[in-house]
């Protein structure tokens, strides 16, 4: 690589409300540049990213980096925590983790790609991770996780009409790929003469009676937008569904009550790109529902739970440095490690065994036991791993 920024946090100082937007927009900015990478970096407060693609940015890795509780209004061109936009290409977020975000994982303005967001977690997003507007092609959705079950957020490739808060968006993508995520909704329009989007698997389904409300909410949402030369507001055959999936839209749908193989499209790809067998990855990540980025826990005793994949063997979460096992509800494909910890700050990931192979791991996150008096571990506090703990693929 050319250039790279690692194992740092960023936190923007505000004023206190809540809402307020006199301070600083995005943590990591890349613009007219090439061959870099961003990675192990958490963001906080920020209005806008964690990290942001822009103008000519290109070839660039963004892994294990976090967007915490950004402070601004919740609404238009805010709360981007991953994004690209005006014709960033190659990029590729992997194992980032999003919280109380919007678009969490985006795209925006004209882009020709390839853009993949792989093995990303949306937690208590406000709405959708998406082709935001003004067409761009070839992005992939690959293991998008969005938490928990009846969140806002959902994830579309749609025909936005002419809604935007500076430019109409319109058809917003072509050849886009959402491959086994989790969401209440997975929206795929068809976009005008032979372009096509594609819905494909489903890591998990979201049935429950609040989910399928906000699936309605979000179906409506977007047929009071939806805008052609001919065409006024989105018919019933433009949103085809059913109550058994996640997925809808009048794209290319398969398997969509059930996860496909390969679990992951890029990663098989990538191996059989490298290794010459698409068989040749990595599990991803469990995802880790809590405790939550910088919670501060007032009692030792810490629960720690989280989804895994159903074909998991054992989910290993690993604590300043050390490995703990944690019980697996197979039914449930869930989780859960209670431990006792010390008084201090302590960090989190986790990873999984699945085929007999160990996976890559997830975005750390930091937590605080009751006061800090032990200050003997901030060595164990450095996000700096071995790739056998953060590649994507196996050598083969």
């Amino acid at each position: 690589p050319d250039f790279g920024v690692e194992n740092m946090r960023f936190e923007s100082f505000f004023n206190g409300d809540p809402e307020d937007e006199d301070h600083a927009n995005v943590a990591v900015s890349i613009a007219h540049a090439k061959n870099g990478f961003v990675r192990n970096i958490s963001a906080k407060y920020y209005v806008l990213s964690a990290v942001r693609c822009g103008a000519g940015a290109k070839q660039i890795t963004v892994q294990n980096c976090s967007s915490l509780e950004p402070v601004s209004k919740v609404a238009g061109s805010r709360r981007y925590s991953f994004s690209t936009s005006q014709h960033a290409q190659q990029i590729l977020f992997t194992g980032c983790y999003s919280y109380k975000g919007r678009h969490d994982y985006m795209t925006s303005y004209a882009g020709t790609g390839p853009i993949v967001f792989a093995d990303n977690v949306a937690d208590t997003s406000y709405t959708a991770s998406e082709t935001h507007g003004t067409w761009t092609t070839g992005v992939l959705h690959d293991n998008l996780y969005h938490i928990p079950e009846a969140s806002k957020g959902f994830l579309a490739y749609a025909n936005r009409g002419f809604y935007g808060t500076t430019l109409s968006q319109g058809w917003s993508g072509a050849g886009c790929v959402a491959w086994n995520c989790l969401s209440t909704t997975i929206l795929g329009s068809k976009p005008s003469l032979n372009y096509q989007n594609f819905l494909i698997g489903v890591f998990g389904r979201y049935l429950d009676s609040e989910s399928m409300d906000i699936k309605e909410k979000n179906i409506k949402s977007y047929s009071n937008i939806y805008r052609t030369n001919t065409i006024e507001t989105g018919k019933e055959e433009h949103f085809k569904t059913s109550s058994e999936t996640s997925l809808v839209g009048d794209c290319y749908i398969e398997a969509p009550e059930n996860s496909v193989e390969p679990f992951s499209l890029f990663k098989a790809q990538l191996a059989q790109r490298i290794t010459g067998c698409f068989r040749n990855v990595k599990p991803n990540a469990p995802i880790l529902v809590s405790p939550k980025p910088e919670d501060v826990l007032f009692s030792n005793n810490v629960i720690i739970e989280g989804i895994c994949n159903k074909e998991a063997q054992n989910v290993l979460i690993i604590i300043d440095d050390e490995f703990y096992e944690a019980v697996i509800d197979a039914e449930k494909n869930i989780f859960q490690l209670v431990i006792e910890l010390k008084d201090g700050y302590h960090k989190i990931y986790a990873v999984q065994k699945v085929n007999g192979v160990i996976g890559t791991k997830n975005a750390d996150r930091f937590i605080t036991i009751n006061e800090v008096t032990d200050h003997t571990n901030y060595d164990r506090l450095s996000s700096e791993y071995s790739l056998d703990l953060t590649a994507l693929i196996e050598k083969g």
